[in-house]
């Protein structure tokens, strides 16, 4: 009987950076000699040219996905890029596997950038910057192929829309002194303590052979629904969660200190993929057991027409002009049951719409609160920030007739004003853009009638 040939990992793969050096304003690629790096991002970082907007940034880790896969470009990037904006230097790693290596870290100054290659064998990894006077951590799950910016090392916050970290009733954990991880999902989640020593037995070429083999990856446990885990150790621990949900994966990381517990929420019931390539427009995917129709604004042309997609399907496609942004509505037809979003023309929406989540997690620096039913007959914008004035539209989508001919143009509120959007009924979207520059960034989020929804700080989408 012949045994099975062992799996050797690739020569390509590497558990150190393949390159470090200071970020410059043009093209790095031509410094390395087989010229495979990317462009990398210029100078920008922390000391953006206006240092008003800076100073409002809401995030303290930027992160910018892959671009997708096209016709034209067809391979994914192999790379992540860890730039240091934190204006201190930092220790930073990218995991290989979602296993750590103790020689993995590399010490970067302010400004200067490490990048990784992992090829083919996993979609996620994690990647950790350390303070190098302090010690404290902060961690992010990321595609392969991103490029992540640190502004600042903070283990007070947990930045990411699944994640939320609360302090740890110290008397419901007698036999454990660290961090703990709550299931609030309905779902399985699965977990790994990435700084945990059981977590570096295996060499890379072993964790390679497992994730290459058939049947559970062993640095992976579950938490059931509605149960908590917990952890010892009271370090910055470094804990990634992932689940999968109807197409909707999530990869998450976050670190968390003894006291402290990450809960895991329910997944958003909207997922948006980035923009393809030019010449697409928007598509819906009904990814749910129910019908859901969908219709989408004409900021840059088209209908705006109700159209019904079946259950598991791929639903229709509206053609839109590159470049610009359009909001969308959809509504289950069982109930009635309304969610908004706003996407840049070239975006694919997943529609996760089954389970009980009807909303949809505002941008970092952005709150919406619904207000009691004798507020206001629309939607209240309140400019928050002490010295950046914003350029604002709200959208006339949910009422066919109540809402027709209800200003759709931009409007600027000055810092510290406030604005009301006369609107009769159901969900709409409030889009935000800087006021006195170009509109291809903007940033939406989902309002119902009677809401207020606050700008107190700059959503990273507007910066970059």
């Amino acid at each position: 009987m012949s045994s099975t040939p062992a799996i050797t990992l690739p020569a390509s793969f590497t558990t150190a950076p393949i390159a470090t050096g200071p970020i410059t304003t043009k093209d790095v690629s031509a410094s390395f000699p087989d010229n495979t790096l990317a462009t990398f991002r210029t100078s920008t970082l922390a000391s953006t040219s206006d240092d008003t907007l800076a100073k409002n940034r809401a995030t303290s880790i930027s992160i910018k996905p892959p671009p997708r896969p096209t016709r034209e470009q067809p391979e994914m990037s192999d790379k992540i890029t860890v730039y240091n904006g934190t204006g201190e230097p930092i220790r930073a790693l990218c995991t290989l596997f979602m296993g750590y290596y103790p020689d993995q870290w590399v010490e970067l100054a302010h400004g200067y950038y490490a990048a990784w290659q992992i090829v083919g064998a996993s979609w996620h990894e994690c990647v950790v910057a350390e303070s190098v006077a302090t010690g404290k951590r902060a961690a992010a799950c990321v595609l392969i192929g991103s490029e992540v910016t640190f502004y600042a090392v903070s283990q007070e916050r947990i930045e990411d829309h699944q994640l939320q970290l609360v302090a740890s009733p110290k008397e419901e954990w007698p036999a454990a002194d660290g961090p703990a991880v709550t299931n609030a999902t309905p779902y399985g989640i699965q977990v790994c303590r990435i700084m945990d020593p059981a977590n570096m037995q295996w060499t890379p070429n072993e964790r390679f052979q497992k994730m290459m083999s058939p049947g559970p990856q062993p640095w992976w446990h579950t938490v059931d629904p509605g149960t908590t885990e917990s952890y010892p150790g009271s370090a910055g621990e470094v804990i990634a969660v992932q689940y999968n949900y109807k197409l909707a994966t999530a990869n998450s990381a976050a670190v968390a200190t003894s006291g402290q517990t990450i809960r895991v929420l329910e997944p958003e019931p909207l997922r948006v993929m980035p923009p393809w390539a030019a010449g697409y427009g928007v598509i819906g995917i009904n990814v749910c057991g129910t019908e859901v129709a969908m219709r989408v604004t004409n900021f840059s042309g088209g209908s705006r027409d109700w159209y019904t997609d079946g259950p598991m399907t791929i639903g229709q496609y509206w053609k839109r002009t590159d470049g610009e942004y359009e909001a969308v509505l959809l509504r289950r037809v069982s109930d009635g049951a309304q969610l908004a979003t706003y996407v840049p023309v070239g975006s694919s929406i997943d529609m996760v719409f089954g389970g009980g989540r009807l909303d949809v997690t505002p941008p970092l620096g952005i709150r919406v609160v619904d207000l009691p039913p004798l507020g206001p007959t629309g939607i209240l914008v309140i400019n928050s920030l002490s010295d950046v004035d914003v350029d604002v539209r709200v959208t006339s989508l949910s009422k066919d007739d109540d809402n027709v001919g209800h200003d759709e143009e931009w409007h600027t509120i000055a810092a510290g004003s406030t604005r009301l959007w006369f609107r009769s009924a159901g969900v709409e979207i409030v889009a935000f853009a800087l006021t006195g520059r170009d509109k291809s960034k903007q940033v939406g989020v989902m309002a119902r009638m009677g809401a207020s929804v606050s700008i107190h700080a700059l959503p990273d989408v507007l910066l970059e």
